[in-house]
This record gives C-alpha cells, sequence and structure tokens, in this order.
C-alpha cells in the first residue's frame, strides 16, 4: 500500500508538471504545485483505513468523515512549516469549477489555478489507477470523463492542458481512445 501510494503521489505530481508547463507557470509556481501534489492527501492519514478502503460508495455518515481528510492534511502541513502557497491548493484540491466542491464552496477562479491543475491531474491518476470502489479505466476513457466534466467539476483550460500533455507524453493509442 505505501508503495502504491508513493507511485499514485509521484504520477499526480508529474501530470501536474506537465499541465502546469502547458499553461506557462513559472518555476516557482510549478514546483509550489508538485510539493502540493507530493502531500495533497495527507490528511487520509487521519481517516479509518477501513473507510479508505471501502469497496462501495460512502454512507452520508461516512462521506463527511472522508471530506475531513483536507482539513486534517491542512493542519498537519501548518505543523509542520509548508508554505502557505503549498497549504492552500491542499486546502482547495477537492473545490470544484461550478462550485459544488469543498470545503470552503469556491467556484472558477476563485480556486487557485494549482488547486484546479491537482484536481485534473488527481482525478485522471484515480480513474486510470483504479480504486476498491472501481476498476481502472483507460487513459482514453478517463479523458473522455474528464472532457465530460469540464465546465462543472473540472476548469475547461486545465483539462485541455491536460489532453496535450499527455497527448505529448503518453502513447497514440493510451492518450486518445474513446477521448
Amino acid at each position: 500500500e505505501a508503495v502504491e501510494l508513493e507511485e499514485h503521489l509521484s504520477r499526480v505530481a508529474s501530470l501536474c508538471l506537465g499541465i502546469g508547463s502547458r499553461l506557462s507557470l513559472d518555476d516557482k509556481t510549478r514546483a509550489a504545485l508538485v510539493q502540493a501534489a507530493l502531500v495533497h492527501d495527507l490528511g487520509k492519514l487521519a481517516v479509518p483505513r477501513d473507510l479508505l478502503m471501502k469497496p462501495s460508495a460512502l454512507t452520508r455518515e461516512e462521506q463527511p468523515v472522508m471530506r475531513g481528510h483536507v482539513s486534517a492534511g491542512v493542519q498537519l502541513l501548518r505543523a509542520f512549516g509548508v508554505s502557505g502557497a503549498v497549504v492552500g491548493v491542499v486546502a482547495a484540491h477537492h473545490e470544484r469549477w461550478d462550485g459544488t466542491g469543498y470545503p470552503a464552496g469556491l467556484a472558477g477562479e476563485a480556486i487557485p489555478l494549482e488547486a484546479r491543475i491537482l484536481a485534473v491531474a488527481d482525478a485522471y491518476e484515480a480513474m486510470t489507477a483504479g480504486r476498491p470502489y472501481h476498476a481502472p479505466r483507460s487513459p482514453g476513457e478517463a479523458l473522455a470523463e474528464l472532457r465530460r466534466q469540464a465546465g462543472s467539476q473540472f476548469d475547461p483550460r486545465c483539462v485541455q492542458a491536460c489532453f496535450l500533455e499527455l497527448a505529448a507524453t503518453q502513447e497514440p493509442a493510451e492518450s486518445t481512445a474513446s477521448a
């Protein structure tokens, strides 16, 4: 599990770096984005393991516990003296473009760009790697889902940059199938 988590975080960070480059983020901002990607799920240490590994949808009672990983992560990062830029990205990585995310219900440009990038990269990685509650999707299926959610869950610019990054770095059949 630890190796799997490390690989997940590494893949998310790598994709964030590529998306950030495509969106012309400066070196300092890209560095903070990569740092945030590597620690964005730190708060899951506060979530019971059985909840993290649950093979079905979370109940109404379980959802707030899972969502609490964001504030737990922010508290841990602040306690460790992590930069405010990194903490801000972690705090907002579950916000949604349309304002239906959490914890603050931010929408659109009110969500830091780096958090919008992280949301896209994390979702793509989660879809293609699979989770206890769903089988992995092909890269093309994951990209198609990101495109469906562009403008609601995700910033359309970040989705487009993700598509371009994956098209440039993966085998053509992997990145464009079903997209």
